[in-house]
């Protein structure tokens, strides 16, 4: 795995295969297999992203298909790939607490994954997405403003540009004016 710039990792984590993004975070007990994590994220505690799954095609679904500790095969020999399929994490998404994501999903820049939310499919940007399955609930902006805010293109910058355009916005909300004053810097 490969960690960014400033990220944080709460005790009890379990991290393989991932590359996790400039000051993105962890909670407490999360488990992270063979993910693309962005920046900027915030991904709450016992949180599951891109676990293995049991093959349901197979005579059996046990694991000893893709894990050499059973004796069964040796690793070079597993029939079945563990961690195929790596699951995305778009830039600044927030995931609650609880939440499942399924291997090989796409969760989109600026997304909100509400708690206990299983989400299986891929999403589109700022959506905020929550339930079992997962749905779409509503957007966090008005489509014309979510154009504006991709084509801007952020998270595309320095961490550094980042944080200062953070620091001008100071926290409030987005609005034409600031649309406009971030597309010309």
């Amino acid at each position: 795995s490969s960690l960014g710039e400033r990220v944080r990792i709460q005790r009890d984590n379990y991290i393989q295969d991932t590359r996790l993004g400039s000051y993105s975070y962890t909670g407490q007990s999360t488990r992270v297999f063979a993910a693309d994590i962005g920046r900027f994220c915030s991904i709450s505690w016992n949180v599951s992203i891109g676990p293995s799954e049991h093959k349901l095609e197979t005579l059996t679904t046990h694991p000893l298909n893709h894990d050499e500790s059973w004796g069964v095969f040796a690793e070079a020999d597993l029939p079945v790939a563990k961690f195929a399929g790596t699951t995305t994490v778009g830039h600044d998404v927030w995931i609650g607490c609880g939440a499942f994501l399924r291997k090989g999903v796409r969760i989109a820049d600026g997304c909100v994954i509400g708690a206990n939310s299983v989400v299986l499919h891929d999403t589109e940007p700022y959506g905020i997405y929550a339930g079992s399955p997962a749905r779409l609930i509503k957007k966090r902006f008005a489509e014309e403003t979510i154009v504006q805010l991709m084509d801007i293109n952020l998270y595309q910058r320095s961490d550094a540009d980042i944080l200062d355009i953070m620091k001008l916005c100071r926290g409030q909300d987005v609005d034409t004016v600031l649309i406009q004053s971030l597309a010309a810097l």
